[in-house]
């Protein structure tokens, strides 16, 4: 789900946030590109209150392939993210990481992202001298301090231990550099750098493969996935757990705000439903947010990740942990 933008000294991240944060490729964690061992594509989108005057919505599409000989990936991803007519926001980057071989099945990858981000407040927000949401900005703010366009770049860092077709576990640190954002010269703002962490299993339940027994593509399987992310007085946890069989995806997940506000405060239970066929999966996720008792208070997400394996690669990681 989309953050909303704060104009305070020590400012909330101005990301996006999809529910289905591993339907997203390498959304997650940077050292995630690559990690399907083929060439992929994904496409979400998201719906946030649609039924509210300041609704967000959030687009994303991402390539990323692996180099087998390499031992490396890269992968590019471009986001739109925007509330209503109040403000837009469009990102732009690329990610590296490379593989670290412990043993047999046991890796350490490591990914860094690059990206450039371009916010811009709507056209009808700005009237005269005056801000004309109180929300997003002081209104008594001199119309020469203003700007309707801020540009600037931003860094990530990922890293995690990888259990071929079992486990991973990662870490993450976004806005490594604490860029300054704001549309107001004299009241820049500090974005906080976000820190997130992951721990993801998948249990294979074809009879043929035994507990542990089968390295090559998984087709029927249950997993879970446990996040947290912390980033100044923001701190949430999400739960996923899920299931693929023949072909069919079903997955429930919780997430949980611990702000004490109840004001913005996120909590939200998460259904998703999906497919593949021959490489294309398609899913749907719906988001009840209970913290939220007002109209309006759900959201809508559609992703769309195209897989095509290359025939030399022996074997290929399972595409989606829900």
């Amino acid at each position: 789900m989309a953050a909303s933008m704060s104009f305070v000294a020590a400012a909330q991240d101005i990301d996006y946030q999809l529910t289905g944060h591993s339907t997203s490729p390498f959304a997650l964690n940077p050292s995630s590109v690559g990690e399907a061992n083929a060439y992929r594509v994904g496409l979400n989108y998201r719906m946030q209150w649609p039924t509210l005057k300041n609704e967000y919505r959030t687009f994303r599409a991402s390539y990323d392939q692996n180099f087998f000989k390499l031992v490396s990936s890269i992968g590019a991803h471009y986001v739109y993210d925007g509330q209503a007519k109040d403000f837009k926001s469009h990102e732009i980057g690329v990610t590296y990481a490379h593989n670290v071989r412990v043993v047999d099945g046991h890796y350490v990858r490591l990914g860094l992202t690059a990206a450039m981000f371009v916010k811009k407040l709507g056209e009808d927000i700005v009237f005269g001298d005056q801000w004309q949401n109180g929300s997003i900005a002081d209104n008594s703010l001199e119309q020469d301090n203003m700007q309707d366009t801020q540009v600037f770049p931003d860094f990530s860092f990922g890293a995690q231990y990888v259990w071929e077709n079992r486990l991973s576990a990662g870490a993450a640190i976004y806005h490594i550099a604490a860029p300054t954002y704001g549309f107001v010269d004299d009241d820049a703002n500090q974005l906080n750098r976000r820190y997130s962490f992951h721990v993801r299993y998948l249990h294979n339940l074809e009879s043929s493969a035994g507990l542990w027994g089968n390295r090559g593509k998984v087709e029927n399987y249950v997993m879970g996935t446990l996040a947290y992310q912390h980033q100044g007085e923001y701190n949430v946890a999400n739960v996923n757990v899920g299931a693929f069989v023949s072909h069919l995806m079903l997955g429930v997940a919780y997430r949980h705000d611990f702000r004490r506000e109840v004001i913005g405060k996120l909590n939200t239970v998460s259904f998703m439903i999906g497919g593949n066929y021959k490489g294309l999966q398609a899913y749907y996720t719906y988001d009840l947010f209970t913290s939220q008792k007002s109209n309006g208070s759900w959201s809508h997400e559609f992703s769309i990740v195209y897989v095509f394996v290359k025939k030399h690669f022996r074997y290929s990681c399972p595409i989606v942990y829900w």
